[in-house]
């Protein structure tokens, strides 16, 4: 078998260098290896693990790690062959303790040690004294500190060979008496020709009794202490010099105290003349007080070696402090000049450190801080050619989608990235989420569920004695996020995908870990949030509780079976098992009809089956329908209302119509592409042709942000007919001329999670449906316009005389 594979240029200024991809494997086969060819035709070596497998417990995701020396188009083959890597990663054992190598450097893991990496050398020569290790250290609001201790349960090897060395532990954070504060989890990762390695560190809050924990700082420590001997300095970037904005890089003795706040765009020092030696006489309109932009790269060197040293998403995440003086790195994860830090129960965060060591050649450290993504010991990009990921499943949709080759998809393709590109996901701590979403923030009423400082308000009624629709203001609620609604993950995913987009796949792990650290409960005492997602607001659901409708496992399952982030498949379990507890419930048994949450439900069980290949999620799926098809019997909702006081009376009547009771058949859908089952497909057939009906109400608008497309499109490629395609027509037209849904047309702004999940889910299965069928073009000259299809009229120029 041959995957297609095109590789991208690693940032490093390395010429053979570390890239990464995952391919689908065919149900029952199992790789006794793999090699990739280079575009000269040459094998390099590959080193692959197994992300997720069939039922049957063959591979079906398979990750490969490679070494290339030229970007461009690799073939893989599944046989094994290929020579070592340069500088390839070495292993030793001794016990329980590993020696991991890559050329000059040496790391030494101990999980008996509190000090993990227990001792780094480079060719030979220690760079840090066991008595001083790595340290990650919170101080309470009473000055008490909680050091992290040694690991709990040993090391986890998560990958290991020539050309990737990755473990795991876990660990708590507790004072001298023992005390418990914060768990943490670390992850040190080395690559084949990088010398130097990444080390992760997320801290999580399960501590019982406490619905918040106030802490007074989180910091990590990295000192390398006989870097301040023989001529140790540190070396960082000044990013603007002189009154020509020049970048400078100083090396001093000096410690540099380098603060991030929301106080200026860039990392800066406060006193610049004193700490930089900077004695520019800048006018007072370019320098109006003593501080200097700064880079966020730093590096420590002395006669025999430097380290440079870079953050991972350092600028997004504020406030922070990153101070360096020969000898020590020490950054502020939440420093103390922030103010206590109040950590809601079962958050997490996730900070990850990069560490990259040379010979202290002036020009080569340069060169890693003036580009800080040069430090980061990370693979390259690579995408797998859309027809080779077929043997995924028919779950995996980018095989389907719509390509660009003529003019119309040339400009459509642009427009749906441009879509993409402007929803914006920042990996932000400890809070709801990045984009407010108007929404809900204006939209729902209390129902006497506020917080203690939103009460006494006054209700503001309108002329016919309702409830004003305004009542949510700045002065009654905080604002309200929608992090993840209607899967952005997955379609920022899709659309990474679908236009090998590294941009937009960045996008995609921003959310993806937003969702891991802060849209997941870890631990809660309420059982209703427990390993489970944070309520949007207080008032957003009759019990300010987590329910199907907010919990996605689809987007995660493409996060991961692209990328291999190992802290997804908890995350995915937990979705699952805890929908599967919370339907269950009598309580909600008898209020669920055919409801929107069950169709949630069951699409969250296919992905956690696809990821996990546990049969339970997906039996479990399957009697949900089962559920649901008994219930669509019942057209009055009268049960549902008697059961449940704020009712939205959701039947099989409002199929087609809004959005509600669309995530049934799209749950059914999936199922079928998972199991293949024909009485599924028959179900989203007959489901599909009901709601055609209210899909082409004109009287109640157009219906692109609905969800009922993904069916529609479904039914449409299997039954090889344009019928539906041609019918629905007019919901596109209506979108390009003149109803600016949700504010994707504007192309200026960024979008809100919502506005831009609930128009990609539709338009991008729409429009490859279109395309299949032939019907592109078409569609163009009814919403858009013949222009668009018209060749460029070539302008001629005349010479004057």
């Amino acid at each position: 078998m041959n995957w297609r594979i095109d590789v991208t240029k690693s940032p490093t200024d390395l010429t053979a260098w570390p890239a990464r991809v995952s391919i689908p494997f065919p149900r029952g086969r199992k790789p006794d290896g793999f090699s990739a060819k280079g575009p000269d035709g040459k094998l390099v070596p590959v080193q692959y693990r197994t992300l997720t497998t069939w039922p049957d417990g063959s591979p079906r995701w398979v990750q490969l790690d490679f070494q290339a020396q030229q970007a461009g188009r690799h073939v893989v083959t599944d046989s094994a062959a290929g020579a070592r890597p340069t500088l390839p990663v070495e292993i030793r054992r001794k016990g329980d303790t590993l020696l991991v190598s890559v050329g000059r450097l040496h790391v030494t893991l101990d999980p008996a040690s509190t000090a993990v990496p227990s001792s780094i050398t480079w060719e030979g020569k220690a760079l840090a004294s066991p008595a001083a290790p790595f340290q990650f250290m919170v101080t309470g609001t009473d000055g008490v500190s909680y050091p992290a201790g040694k690991p709990s349960a040993g090391l986890k090897i998560e990958a290991e060979g020539p050309n990737r060395f990755q473990a795991s532990w876990e660990t708590t954070h507790a004072d001298a008496a023992g005390h418990r504060l914060l768990d943490a989890r670390f992850r040190i990762e080395f690559l084949a020709g990088l010398e130097g390695f990444s080390l992760s560190y997320q801290f999580f809050h399960k501590l019982p009794g406490h619905d918040r924990l106030e802490v007074a700082a989180i910091e990590a420590a990295f000192p390398f202490d006989t870097l301040a001997r023989d001529g140790g300095q540190a070396v960082v970037t000044q990013e603007a010099y002189t009154e020509f904005w020049l970048r400078r890089f100083v090396r001093t003795t000096n410690a540099v105290p380098i603060l991030l706040d929301l106080t200026r765009r860039d990392p800066h020092v406060e006193d610049g003349p004193a700490v930089l030696q900077d004695t520019t006489n800048y006018p007072w309109f370019l320098m109006p007080d003593k501080a200097r932009p700064m880079g966020h790269a730093v590096a420590l060197e002395n006669r025999l070696v430097a380290v440079a040293c870079a953050m991972r998403d350092f600028e997004q995440q504020r406030p922070k402090t990153l101070t360096v003086r020969p000898g020590e790195i020490r950054f502020g994860i939440w420093p103390k000049r922030a103010g206590v830090l109040s950590l809601p129960q079962g958050r997490s965060c996730r900070q990850v450190f990069h560490f990259r060591f040379s010979p202290p050649a002036m020009e080569a450290v340069d060169n890693l801080l003036t580009r800080p993504e040069r430090c980061h010991i990370e693979p390259a990009a690579c995408w797998l050619e859309k027809a080779d990921s077929v043997h995924a499943g028919p779950t995996w949709d980018p095989p389907h989608l719509l390509a660009v080759s003529g003019r119309a998809e040339t400009y459509l393709s642009a427009f749906l990235t441009r879509g993409a590109s402007r929803w914006i996901s920042v990996g932000e701590m400890f809070n709801y989420g990045d984009v407010p979403e108007t929404g809900y923030t204006m939209g729902y009423i209390t129902l006497g569920r506020s917080p203690a400082e939103a009460t006494g308000r006054e209700y503001h009624l309108r002329s016919d004695g309702g409830l004003h629709d305004l009542l949510h203001t700045a002065d009654h609620q905080p604002p309200v996020w929608a992090n993840n609604e209607y899967d952005g993950i997955y379609c920022c995913m899709l659309e990474a995908l679908r236009a090998r987009d590294p941009r937009l796949l960045q996008n995609a792990q921003s959310a993806a870990r937003h969702q891991i650290e802060v849209d997941f409960v870890h631990y809660s005492d309420y059982w209703q949030h427990h390993r489970s997602t944070p309520a949007h607001t207080f008032d957003h659901v009759t019990t300010t509780s987590s329910i199907p409708s907010h919990q996605w496992t689809q987007g995660l399952y493409y996060y991961y079976a692209v990328t291999g982030d190992d802290d997804v498949p908890e995350v995915v379990r937990a979705i699952c098992d805890y929908d599967l507890m919370h339907i269950q419930r009598p309580e909600l048994a008898d209020a669920l009809q055919f409801d929107r949450e069950l169709g949630w439900t069951v699409l969250a069980l296919v992905f956690g089956y696809e990821l996990t290949a546990e049969k339970k999620y997906i039996d479990a799926a399957k009697k949900i329908i089962h559920r649901l098809i008994g219930l669509a019997d019942q057209k009055d909702g009268e049960e549902y209302e008697k059961k449940h006081p704020t009712s939205r009376r959701l039947t099989i009547a409002g199929l087609g119509g809004g959005f509600n009771v669309n995530t049934i058949p799209l749950a059914v859908k999936s199922y079928h592409q998972a199991t293949g089952e024909k009485w599924a497909y028959d179900l989203v057939r007959e489901w599909v042709a009901f709601g055609m009906t209210n899909l082409n109400d004109r009287s109640t608008g157009g219906k692109l942000t609905e969800l009922f497309f993904e069916s529609l499109c479904y039914v449409c490629d299997r039954e090889h007919t344009t019928r539906y395609l041609k019918d629905s027509i007019w919901h596109l037209v209506s979108f390009f001329r003149g109803n600016a849904t949700l504010g994707w047309i504007n192309a200026d702004g960024p979008l809100t999670t919502k506005q831009f999940t609930r128009i990609y889910r539709g338009l991008i299965n729409y429009l490859s449906a279109l395309s299949k069928a032939g019907l592109l073009e078409w569609a163009v000259k009814r919403t858009i316009g013949e222009d668009l299809l018209q060749p460029q009229k070539k302008v001629q120029r005349t010479r004057k005389a």
